[in-house]
């Protein structure tokens, strides 16, 4: 009887035994097809990683976009299986290895994460808590506008030909008071003389205060010392001392601004803590006509002058129509003056002064209404309490968005639906020799891979000065806006601006420049829509 009882115990552990090893190997199985499965998935998934294309440099380059090989749906694909199947491996180990021999197998994964950057780095993370905990608030020193880390330094340009009031500008802003800005005045003056340097300093009351950029050629040799002046001696000597609250940078009257804007457009880090604010110019009301309303066919220093003093105002965000006391017939004369400086820059704002009494709130962006303003403007409000000279600068894309909707130059009527009809070589536009303003408006959606290839050969083909436009892209809920100044493009992706729901999508962009053709430039911009499917 006692050897039946014992057979019949061993056989149950027997059972018991081939029971719990087939669950065992069960499990085994089961977590390593899981973790098979998962890799094979993401292995799968990492097959349809995009590869760059000029396509995506030119998004990065114009716009800024970041190339993304993956969806953020497969992102989150391969996170969730690679996870499980971790978790998968961890399973198998411990089954097979045992929980000493499966420890190991885990710190060598969390090993191999670590120094792949998979992992935070814990130390670090913890040395920065320590000191967030050590610190008060009184240590935490107040960053000055133009460090690193800390808003930008604004900049305003003024320029305008020779006698046009620059100097008479400066000296009204530099001269407001102990409690009004701190201004930083960069002088680029012609030759040797310094005269308009020394009437800024009596003016401003400090030598301190001016820097001296001699020979007045900012289209040269300048935009190199500019920006060594601006890196070695204001972001570097100046700011940290503190007391300068922005620059104002004179051009001479024989300058070409464009360097000087392409100076803060162009360097990477004066664009990150520098941001120019406005390009302010000067133009004499009594002279300018001689520049804008006479032709100057065949004589070469008369025509040189000309375009010198239509690019000036070409790049201006405000323009200052200055010493309308020496007009004979201001009225008249203004009239006429007018719809030329208009035909060259048709979105900057137009100030009406004598002897530069304007505004001067309405230069540094609304802060600081002057006493006795002779001009008003419904544009910015000059309420000294909102602070409003810390807006978007004149050359950010976010600005395009306030003016691009005061323009629009329509091209000749015709079949303007045939987007594959190209404008004949004789067209209606006759190519002047003189700056114009050009706006076309298209609706519909754009293709943006399209518009980044046509825009860069617009730049090349056409000698452009300056061009902004708000466009209605295809994959993208904003209005994405840009500037640029000849090859110098920024644009931005990240607007607030929305289009709403119904909206009529459309697309606005403006050319200032030479030799422009309306019509090739919509032609082109028609190119570029989304084509219905």
């Amino acid at each position: 009887m006692e050897s039946e009882n014992v057979g019949h115990g061993s056989l149950v552990r027997t059972s018991e035994q081939n029971d719990s090893g087939e669950v065992s190997t069960a499990n085994i199985s089961m977590a390593l097809l899981v973790g098979i499965i998962c890799t094979a998935v993401i292995f799968g998934v990492h097959k349809t990683k995009k590869q760059p294309t000029e396509a995506s440099h030119l998004m990065a380059s114009l716009w800024g976009i970041d190339f993304k090989p993956f969806t953020m749906m497969k992102k989150v694909l391969m996170a969730s299986f690679g996870v499980l199947g971790l978790l998968a491996l961890v399973v198998h180990t411990v089954i097979t290895l045992g929980p000493f021999a499966s420890s190991t197998v885990v710190a060598i994964v969390l090993v191999t994460f670590k120094h792949h950057g998979l992992l935070p780095d814990w130390k670090s993370f913890g040395s920065v808590l320590r000191k967030s905990n050590k610190a008060t608030p009184h240590a935490v020193p107040r960053s000055r506008p133009g460090e690193p880390n800390a808003p930008p330094l604004p900049v305003w340009i003024l320029t305008g030909f020779l006698g046009s009031g620059k100097t008479t500008l400066v000296n009204r802003l530099v001269g407001r008071g102990k409690d009004q800005p701190r201004f930083l005045v960069i002088e680029n003056e012609v030759g040797d003389t310094t005269l308009d340097a020394e009437l800024v300093i009596q003016a401003a009351g400090s030598k301190e205060n001016v820097l001296l950029v001699n020979d007045g050629c900012a289209c040269c040799k300048v935009r190199g010392d500019l920006c060594d002046l601006l890196r070695d001696e204001v972001l570097a000597e100046r700011v940290p001392r503190g007391g300068v609250d922005g620059v104002i940078i004179e051009c001479s009257g024989l300058s070409d601004p464009r360097a000087v804007v392409q100076t803060f457009l162009v360097d990477t880090d004066l664009k990150q803590r520098l941001e120019l604010r406005e390009v302010v110019a000067l133009v004499d009301a009594a002279h300018v006509g001689r520049h804008l309303l006479h032709s100057h066919a065949g004589d070469k220093r008369q025509e040189k002058l000309t375009r010198l003093v239509e690019e000036q105002i070409a790049f201006a965000s405000i323009l200052v129509i200055n010493k309308l006391d020496r007009l004979a017939n201001r009225e008249k004369d203004l009239e006429a003056v007018l719809p030329a400086v208009k035909a060259i820059n048709r979105t900057a704002e137009i100030l009406e002064s004598t002897f530069c009494n304007i505004d001067l709130s309405l230069v540094l962006g609304g802060a600081f209404p002057s006493a006795g303003a002779t001009v008003s403007s419904s544009r910015w409000p000059t309420s000294g309490a909102d602070r409003r000279w810390l807006r978007r600068g004149a050359w950010s894309p976010s600005r395009a968005l306030l003016e691009i909707e005061s323009v629009h130059l329509a091209v000749p009527p015709g079949d303007r639906e045939d987007d594959d009809k190209v404008p004949s070589f004789e067209s209606t536009f006759a190519a002047a020799d003189a700056i114009r303003c050009v706006s076309v408006r298209i609706d519909g959606e754009l293709d943006l891979d399209a518009f980044n290839r046509w825009v860069l050969r617009i730049l090349q083909d056409f000698d452009v000065l300056r061009a902004k436009g708000v466009l209605a892209a295809a994959g993208f809920d904003e209005k994405l806006a840009f500037q640029c100044v000849h090859a110098a493009f920024d644009g931005t992706p990240s607007l607030t601006a929305k289009w709403r729901p119904g909206e009529q999508r459309s697309s606005e962009v403006i050319v200032i420049g030479c030799d422009l053709r309306p019509d090739l430039i919509e032609y082109g911009l028609r190119r570029c829509r989304v084509k219905a499917a």
